[in-house]
């Protein structure tokens, strides 16, 4: 699904670059953006094509983007700590869910006072809040709706529709399943 969601995310791991601090980004494991080819301007490739970063980048701002894909992220608070680190991203947070890890996780971040920003969706196809997102909701000191675009009008999108009624499959990591959809095309 193509909501816009990582673009937003990309802004705020910038401004962090461009100040000359590090930025770690976690994402789940399995997601379907890739690595790009060149070796000048190594970067992750997101699904609008691009990387996280800008091309035109300076190559120093490319040593201050770290793209970590994991499991578990609460296994990341060691690396975080010793690198000291002042801001974390996650994208694709929806899909963090095992065992209460992305709440000891954003604990551990609050508690070490650093800043956390995430991406993510919030309801599923059945217009119901992902569940991770639900216990985490009310830890977030400031939250910034955004909304996809439609996949067929345009407008504004809040909802998640599923392309495939029969299937019974839900929601993973790169699927293409999905379509962002405002409340007139759900």
């Amino acid at each position: 699904m193509r909501s816009s969601k990582t673009s937003t995310l990309k802004q705020h791991i910038l401004s962090v670059v461009l100040r000359g601090d590090t930025a770690l980004i976690l994402r789940p494991q399995g997601d379907s953006q890739r690595w790009s080819d060149d070796t000048k301007h190594p970067n992750r490739v997101t699904h609008d094509g691009q990387g996280y970063l800008p091309i035109d980048q300076p190559a120093e701002n490319y040593k201050r983007l770290i793209v970590i894909e994991t499991k578990l992220l609460v296994e990341q608070v060691k690396e975080i700590q010793d690198k000291k680190l002042k801001d974390v991203f996650i994208d694709e947070f929806q899909f963090f869910n095992a065992d209460k890890d992305a709440l000891q996780f954003l604990k551990h971040m609050d508690q070490l006072g650093i800043n956390v920003t995430i991406a993510g969706l919030s309801l599923n196809w059945k217009r119901q809040m992902f569940p991770i997102v639900a216990e985490c909701y009310g830890m977030f000191t400031i939250i910034e709706q955004r909304y996809a675009l439609c996949s067929r009008c345009g407008e504004q999108a809040m909802f998640t529709a599923k392309l495939d009624q029969t299937n019974t499959k839900l929601l993973q990591v790169g699927d293409k399943e999905y379509e962002s959809r405002c409340h007139a095309c759900f």
